[in-house]
């Protein structure tokens, strides 16, 4: 295969691979990327909300330990 040919095969392997990685429209690589920022602020909150919880269960032990003796 000559260098031309070689050339030409790995453009079209290449635009065959473009084609899959956009679908609908959508391109699917950005589409992953959102969804790995959604995921890490869903944990950031989850995790927030864990830290509340629990400075809310300490205060409400204090406030029992204050109030039992």
């Amino acid at each position: 295969m000559t260098s031309r040919n070689e050339h030409d095969a790995l453009r079209e392997k290449l635009q065959n691979l473009e084609k899959k990685i956009l679908v609908g429209g959508e391109n699917l690589l950005e589409k992953a990327e959102v969804q790995e920022q959604l995921l890490e602020a869903s944990a950031r909150e989850l995790e927030e909300r864990r830290r509340k919880e629990e400075q809310l269960r300490q205060a409400l032990q204090q406030k029992e330990v204050q109030s039992g003796t």
